[in-house]
């Protein structure tokens, strides 16, 4: 019976009496019968009705019984199971709350109490009230806020919810069942079952982030990943499997695999894979071509796997991986053509190809070898290579050689072998060594080329060399004998024309001089010039780097070539740009020379209008500037098809033109080989009767002003006062020009004919400096300076006058001991200065930077400079030629001023013409430039007002110097 069993018992008087359910059953009908009896009447017993309803009750009480004593055998049977289901709960891996329908707690377990941390047993927890209990344990959780709103959610709504999961703070996840529980349709309550999950949960999410990778690998693979059925149709392919074929992975899934395969591969194909599915291998790696959706033909390296999606499943499935070898294939094609192009080269080359073991027997040689060394193929495989061919010259060579292919080393070498006949030959052998597929050394290698007919040409080029070399030797003593032969007696001529210059002569004696001394100089040019060229050819011209002004190296051009330029009534200026470095870094000297080569050409040919130096920056740097110069003149000209030539040694135009200008045609092309040294470049512009342009580029170094020793303008105060001299001459004529310029300095000269006679007078006397010839009689001038420096220990400078002027052969006189050289025919006052520079007697520069050069006042209308320096101290000279000049100024001018009145052009301009000269004698600075303005304009015979006030300056100036003249007279 229930517990809450209550019997309520109604008597007569509507009072009830309450009886104890817990009485035995018999003890309860007893009390019954007489709580009965104690409340009814004899007489309302004997009421039939009354009796009945007393019979009935004891009837429904014995009915009763038999239910209660059934009742407690079920309530028995549920207790036990209660019991069960209990102890069942307790040991599940599970929270388990059973909750009423008033949140009152009716059962839960130990696992519950463990996740939310109660502090208190399952069973201390029966019949708690837990309305509050979300609100108590979401801080439990990692979203607190929504595990609230759900439980809220699931008691309002009351329907089941599995499965949900629930994030912890401290990482774990619960899984969360809700069941309500109805009965009879009435909501009794809810059960709560909380699952650790945590493992399942990390489990599934590193299974997707696998998955995700897989997937991301898959996709982005370079190379096609698919996957076909057991009947070869597509079931998976991966992005690049659609690039690479053109389908899309719809129409690949409705597409057997061979469908792709080109034709005639198709079969070949279907039969490979075919047998990896019947022997059931695991994989295979097969190559074949595909046909793309755009007709393209693409080769695939495939490896298939085979295998089967489930345990104990007959269904397989092919999972392929395939490259694009499509490149590899057409490589390989080109290098299996490659390779049979080059086995037939091998093959049919003039070339030997030897395969030897190691003990140098033959494995292998191609017709090339035999038909060189004249054996068959037979004659030469298994035969010792050494036998065959080596002679026995060349056994320790062999020996050398093999040991380095044994040190993996190969080289090529030459060796005189023998041929099957017997004859000797030269090959050229290519040696390496070889190699097994394990790596290992198992012989050589040799690739023979027959060079017997190079060598005999190298023989016949080696016996050429040396006969081109004596010759060049030849031509170098012959050249230095020239320039010696030649060189001597012009530099005595020369000497002789100055000392001559320095005389008392008449006016057309000084014309013959002057005429004499340009001739001179002019066959000392071509001299020059044939040597320049020579030096060149030999490597022997170097160039210097000095620090320099190119506006001055330009007006030293200027300067040079003003008088041959005034003679022709030319004119001659330049153009600097502004922008080009004030100071900088080349050879002056060489950069002038070629200048004055191109301007003294522009002065040749031109007769009318003139010529004109341009120089321009093209580009610069921090270090460097590149500059072009221009020199461009209105002459001549030349044509078109002569100027591919005209760099050419002894080249001109025609001999008409060698015949009027002269000139030996080596000017331009020493010209454009000293631009090739100084690394820039020259060119040439020209057109017939209008004129020639040469153009040069050159680039040249930026540095500061303070580097340059050009910028200082230097007065030389000569001064030989008590200076000893031994001049070795064994020239008569070069030792009376010497003796006539040292007669002037008040020094001591003595004279010696050769080496020995300078050896003798070097050991009797003290001198100051050695004048020293190179090539003289008996002994020579570099013998004589090594036995003067070597045996008699004299330190005396030594200074080398030589005719020769090669490179060698300077060489030669440093090394001999000598201090420094001139060459043949010098310059007067250069061998003055070099004598000054080694005694140091009275040698001063007075210098001043030209930056802060103030210029000269000039108090007279002249400058007598010239002419004293011209007469060497003669005063007679002086006045003679001062006289000269009033007179002749007197007449020109008389004759200027009656010509002009006249009209007379033609009188005027031979009258200024020969005024010209004279007026630049005497320095005569105000009428300078006048007088060529003057001369430029009669020659046009126009009248114009410029040509009056030129006339009318030409008087004022002229007489007045005319008037201060005659005080000079001494």
């Amino acid at each position: 019976m229930s517990e809450s069993l209550l019997f309520i018992i109604f008597c007569k008087n509507e009072k009830f009496q309450l009886i104890d359910p817990n009485l035995k059953t018999m003890q309860l009908h007893t009390e019954l019968q007489s709580r009965i009896v104690k409340y009814f009447t004899a007489q309302q017993l004997k009421d039939s009705s009354l009796n009945n309803f007393l019979i009935a009750i004891n009837d429904y009480f014995i009915e009763k019984d038999l239910e209660v004593e059934q009742y407690s055998e079920k309530e028995n049977k549920l207790a036990k199971t209660n019991q069960l289901l209990t102890t069942l709960f307790s040991k599940l891996n599970s929270g388990i709350l059973a909750e009423d329908q008033d949140r009152k707690v009716l059962f839960t377990n130990q696992m519950y109490c463990d996740i939310f941390s109660t502090g208190i047993s399952p069973t201390s927890m029966i019949g708690s009230d837990f309305s509050n209990s979300a609100e108590d344990t979401k801080g439990l959780f990692k979203k607190p806020v929504s595990y609230v709103a759900e439980i809220d959610k699931l008691l309002h709504f009351k329907e089941i919810k599995l499965e949900q999961v629930l994030e912890m703070k401290d990482g774990k996840y619960f899984e969360r069942n809700y069941m309500p529980i109805y009965i009879n349709e009435t909501y009794k309550g809810t059960l709560w079952k909380y699952t650790d999950v945590t493992e399942k949960i990390i489990t599934q999410k590193e299974l997707k982030l696998s998955e995700e990778n897989y997937r991301n690998i898959i996709e982005h693979a370079t190379d096609i990943i698919y996957k076909t059925d057991n009947r070869g149709f597509f079931v998976f392919v991966n992005p690049i499997a659609e690039r690479i074929t053109g389908f899309s992975k719809e129409e690949l899934f409705k597409m057997h695999f061979s469908k792709l395969i080109r034709p005639d591969f198709k079969l070949k194909a279907v039969k490979f894979y075919l047998s990896q599915v019947k022997n059931r291998i695991a994989s295979t790696y097969f190559e074949f071509p595909i046909v793309t959706k755009r007709g393209q033909e693409v080769w695939l390296g495939q490896s298939v796997q085979f295998s089967y999606p489930q345990v104990n499943s007959q269904d397989y499935e092919l999972t392929s991986m395939a490259i694009d070898i499509t490149k590899q294939k057409l490589f390989q094609g080109l290098l299996k053509k490659q390779e049979e192009k080059y086995r037939n080269i091998i093959t049919n080359m003039n070339l030997g190809l030897i395969e030897v073991g190691l003990n140098e027997e033959i494995l292998h040689v191609n017709q090339g070898f035999c038909d060189m060394s004249g054996f068959s193929h037979e004659e030469l495989i298994g035969k010792n290579a050494r036998e065959l061919f080596v002679l026995n010259e060349n056994l320790d060579l062999l020996e050398e050689k093999k040991k380095l292919r044994s040190e993996s080393i190969s080289d090529v070498y030459q060796m005189h072998v023998k041929n099957k006949n017997g004859e000797t030959r030269w090959w050229t052998i290519s040696g390496a060594p070889n190699f097994n597929d394990s790596g290992e050394f198992i012989g050589s290698i040799g690739i023979h080329l027959d060079i017997t007919d190079q060598k005999k040409l190298e023989e016949d080029l080696e016996t050429a060399k040396i006969k081109a070399e004596a010759a060049s030797k030849a031509k170098e003593v012959f050249l230095a004998n020239m320039s010696h032969e030649i060189r001597t007696p012009l530099n005595a001529i020369i000497g002789m024309i100055r000392e001559l210059g320095k005389e008392k002569l008449t006016v057309d004696q000084k014309i013959y001089v002057e005429n004499s001394s340009i001739a001179s100089k002019h066959l000392l040019s071509i001299i020059n010039n044939i040597l320049d060229i020579s030096k060149i050819e030999a490597g022997e011209l170097t160039l210097d780097s000095e620090h320099f002004m190119l506006d001055q190296s330009i007006n030293n051009i200027l300067s040079i070539m003003s008088s041959r330029v005034e003679e022709k009534g030319i004119y001659l200026k330049s153009e600097l740009s502004p922008q080009i470095h004030k100071t900088l870094v080349g050879d002056p000297l060489r950069l002038e020379q070629v200048l004055l080569n191109l301007v003294g050409n522009a002065v040749k040919f031109t007769d009318n209008g003139g010529i004109n130096i341009k120089c321009d920056l093209l580009k610069e740097n921090e270090l460097e500037q590149t500059i072009q110069i221009a020199v461009s003149d209105t002459g001549i000209g030349m044509d078109e098809h002569y100027l591919k030539s005209i760099f050419k040694k002894f080249s001109q135009e025609d001999k008409s033109v060698a015949r009027k200008y002269g000139g030996t045609g080596l000017g331009l092309a020493i010209t454009s080989e000293l631009m090739q040294l100084m690394n820039g470049s020259i060119d040439v512009k020209s057109e017939k009767k209008l004129g020639t342009s040469f153009i040069i580029t050159i680039t040249l170094g930026k540095d500061n002003a303070s580097n340059v020793k050009s910028f200082f303008q230097s007065n030389e105060v000569i001064n030989l006062d008590g200076v000893r001299i031994l001049l070795v001459e064994d020239n008569d004529v070069n030792r009376l020009v010497a003796q006539n310029t040292f007669k002037h300095y008040n020094c001591t000269v003595d004279e010696a004919v050769n080496g020995l006679e300078a050896l003798q007078k070097v050991k009797k006397n003290n001198y100051d400096i050695i004048l020293m010839d190179i090539q003289m009689p008996e002994m020579d001038g570099l013998e004589a300076t090594q036995r003067i420096r070597n045996e008699l220990r004299i330190d005396t400078p030594i200074i080398a006058l030589t005719a020769n002027a090669f490179k060698s052969e300077v060489e030669k006189t440093k090394l001999a001991g000598m201090n420094d050289y001139i060459i043949k025919p010098f310059e007067e006052v250069t061998l003055l200065k070099l004598i000054s520079k080694y005694t140091n007697v009275n040698f001063a520069q007075v210098s001043q930077s030209i930056g802060n050069v103030v210029p000269m006042q000039i108090s007279k209308s002249y400058d007598l400079c010239k002419l004293k320096e011209l007469s060497r101290g003669d005063n007679e000279f002086i006045n003679k030629m001062i006289t000269l000049f009033i007179e002749q100024a007197t007449i020109s001018l008389q004759q200027i001023n009656t010509a002009y009145r006249t009209n007379d052009f033609d009188m005027i301009h031979k009258a200024v013409h020969r005024l010209k000269p004279s007026i630049d004698n005497m320095c005569i600075i105000s009428l300078k430039n006048e007088i060529r303005e003057l001369e430029s304009l009669t020659n046009k015979e126009i009248q114009t007002s410029q040509l009056s006030e030129l006339i009318k300056h030409l008087n004022e100036n002229l007489l007045k110097v005319i008037e201060e003249l005659p005080l000079e007279l001494i």
